[in-house]
């Protein structure tokens, strides 16, 4: 098993520390430059999203999901 010294496991934040298990990971990279405004503030809420927005996102994750899951093999680790 691997050593988890933090020279060795890269932990920054926990995808990284799953980058690093080589677990395959996905990411929605917007062009919303608001993001920085609100993120880790106390109007960090999803209510400043409109409903519009919300409804490109989880179609964005459920078609990533849809098709990883269908993939006929596993991603490589």
């Amino acid at each position: 098993e691997r050593e988890r010294e933090s020279t060795q496991w890269p932990c920054l934040t926990l995808f990284t520390c799953w980058a690093a298990s080589g677990v395959p990971l996905a990411t929605l990279a917007t062009h919303n430059h608001k993001y920085f405004y609100y993120h880790h503030t106390h109007a960090d809420m999803m209510t400043i999203f409109t409903p519009e927005e919300l409804d490109l996102g989880t179609a964005a994750y459920a078609v990533t999901a849809y098709t990883v899951a269908n993939l006929p093999s596993m991603l490589p680790r």
